[in-house]
């Protein structure tokens, strides 16, 4: 299931690994892990296709979004 941003969000892998898939103009496939951040813009979709069993990631939006 694809998360369609609204607004612009960073993302900090904060323990083990994921492949991600971003979807925009074209869709872009990578692996993360601890210690990686990624800045999605906004309109940018996003999906976690695999991660390891113990995967956090922790997210920073703007003040006036939850």
């Amino acid at each position: 299931m694809f998360v369609l941003n609204t607004v612009h969000e960073v993302l900090g892998v904060d323990s083990d690994t994921a492949r991600i898939e971003l979807v925009g103009a074209k869709g872009i496939l990578f692996a993360v892990w601890r210690g990686d951040v990624i800045v999605i813009p906004a309109g940018v979709a996003y999906h976690n296709l695999g991660s390891s069993p113990d995967f956090r990631v922790v997210g920073a939006y703007p003040a006036s979004q939850r």
